[in-house]
C-alpha cells in the first residue's frame, strides 16, 4: 500500500528555517504532529507528502527529500481571491501525477484544513480511492473561526472512509457513520542530538509553547516566583505575552529568561537539560474531552521530570510518571518545590517510568503499527 499524505506540514529542515521568517505564522504543534505521523507511516509504507505550505513560503524546489520521504510542495496564487482555485487545481494535478492508474494507494489528509480536504474528497470519490481524515480539534471550540468553517469541517468529516483522532470524544463527534478509526493521542519523535550551549549554567524549569494567558503562562510565572527554589525559569515561544515576559525577565534580573521560537532540535536540547519541563495549561471539561497537549509527550521523552495540570487521558496513560498539579499558582509552586526536594534517584525513577510509557505506546514505530492496522481495516 502506498500513501499520499496531504497536509500543510513541511520537512523539519524547511520548518526550522521558516520559523525565522517573521512573515511566517508558524504552528509548531501542528507541524510536529503531522511530521511525526508522516514518519510513522513511512516506517511501514511508501509515502509521498503533498504540502500546500508553498502558498506561504517560496521554496526554491518543488520536490524535497527528507531521508526516504518525498515532499511535493504545491504552488498556488498568493492573491487571496485566487488562492483557493489555484490550490485546488495544483492539488488535483499533483494527485493525478502521483497516483496515475495505481489503485493500491490511499490518501491521508489533514481534516482540519477544509481546502485540502474538500479537494481530496472529490478526487477520491471520482477515482474510487479510500481516504483517511486526521482530526485534531473540535472545530466548535476553536477561537476566531467562522461558522462556515465549523460547518464545513463537520460536513467533510462525515465522508471519510477512516479516521485518525486525538481522543475518543473527537471520534464520536466526527465519525458519525461509525467507520474504522484509530485513536492516536500523541507521538514522540526523537530528534538528532545537537551540539549547543545553554543560555544559563544554573538549574532551570522549562516551558516551550504558545504564549497566551489561556495556556496558563501567567500562572506558571507566578507559581515560579512564589516557589522557594534556587533555579531559573526559561520560556520559549511566541505569542501575545511575549512583551509581558520580557518585562518580567528584566524585573527579576533574568531569573526568568525569555527565548524566542526555537527549532525542534533546540527545544529537545533545552528539555533534556532541564530539571523540570512544565505544562501549565488549564483544562475545562470540553477541552479535557477533545484536546491533548502534545508537548507533554515531548516532555515525557526527555531526561527531565514533567509537571502537568490534570488531564484525564494523560493521567490514564502516564500515571505516577508525571507530577500532577491543579491549575493555580499555589499548587503549581508546591509541585515545583516537591521536585526540587527529590533525590537524584527518585527523579531518575520517575523519568525512566515516563520513558517506558513512551517506548511502549508513542514511538514512531508503535504509532506506525496503529496506522497500518487502520489501513488494513479499510482496504
Amino acid at each position: 500500500m502506498r500513501i499520499i499524505y496531504v497536509t500543510t506540514s513541511i520537512t523539519g529542515y524547511d520548518f526550522e528555517n521558516a520559523v525565522k521568517d517573521i512573515n511566517f505564522n508558524s504552528n509548531p504543534s501542528n507541524q510536529n504532529f503531522h511530521h511525526a505521523l508522516i514518519r510513522a507511516c513511512a516506517s511501514y509504507m511508501n509515502v509521498d507528502v503533498v504540502s500546500s505550505a508553498n502558498a506561504l513560503l517560496s521554496f526554491k524546489k518543488d520536490i524535497v527529500s527528507e531521508d526516504y520521504i518525498k515532499y511535493h510542495y504545491l504552488k498556488s496564487s498568493k492573491n487571496k481571491f485566487l488562492h483557493y482555485f489555484s490550490l485546488k487545481h495544483a492539488l488535483n494535478s499533483k494527485l493525478k501525477q502521483l497516483i496515475g492508474k495505481d489503485k493500491d494507494v490511499m490518501i491521508i489528509v489533514d481534516g482540519m484544513n477544509i481546502s485540502l480536504t474538500s479537494t481530496c474528497l472529490s478526487f477520491a470519490k471520482k477515482h474510487h480511492i479510500k481516504i483517511i481524515g486526521i482530526l485534531t480539534d473540535n472545530p466548535n471550540l476553536l477561537s476566531n473561526v467562522k461558522k462556515i468553517y465549523i460547518k464545513k469541517v463537520l460536513q467533510n468529516a462525515a465522508k471519510f472512509d477512516g479516521y485518525i483522532c486525538l481522543t475518543k470524544a473527537l471520534n464520536e463527534l466526527m465519525n458519525v457513520n461509525k467507520r474504522p478509526f484509530s485513536i492516536i493521542d500523541g507521538v514522540y519523535e526523537k530528534r538528532e542530538l545537537i551540539n549547543s550551549h545553554l543560555i544559563t549554567k544554573d538549574p532551570y524549569i522549562f516551558f516551550g509553547g504558545s504564549l497566551y494567558s489561556k495556556y496558563g503562562v501567567k500562572t506558571l510565572i507566578n507559581a515560579f516566583l512564589n516557589s522557594d527554589v534556587n533555579a531559573r525559569l526559561i520560556i520559549a515561544g511566541a505569542g501575545p505575552l511575549q512583551e509581558y515576559i520580557v518585562k518580567k525577565s528584566i524585573r527579576t534580573h533574568h531569573t526568568i529568561i525569555y527565548l524566542s521560537t526555537l527549532s525542534q532540535a533546540e527545544l529537545q536540547y533545552y528539555q533534556n537539560h532541564a530539571i523540570i519541563n512544565i505544562n501549565p495549561r488549564p483544562f475545562t471539561k470540553e477541552m479535557d474531552d477533545y484536546c491533548i497537549p502534545s508537548k507533554v509527550f515531548e516532555y515525557a521523552g526527555s531526561n527531565a521530570i514533567t509537571i502537568s495540570t490534570h488531564h484525564t487521558r494523560l493521567k490514564e496513560a502516564f500515571g505516577d510518571s508525571i507530577i500532577w498539579t491543579k491549575d493555580n499558582e499555589f499548587d503549581m509552586a508546591e509541585a515545583i518545590e516537591k521536585v526540587f526536594a527529590m533525590t537524584n534517584e527518585e527523579k531518575e525513577k520517575i523519568v525512566n517510568s515516563a520513558h517506558e510509557v513512551i517506548n511502549k505506546n508513542y514511538t514512531i514505530s508503535e504509532v506506525g503499527k496503529k496506522i497500518v492496522d487502520l489501513i488494513k481495516n479499510i482496504a
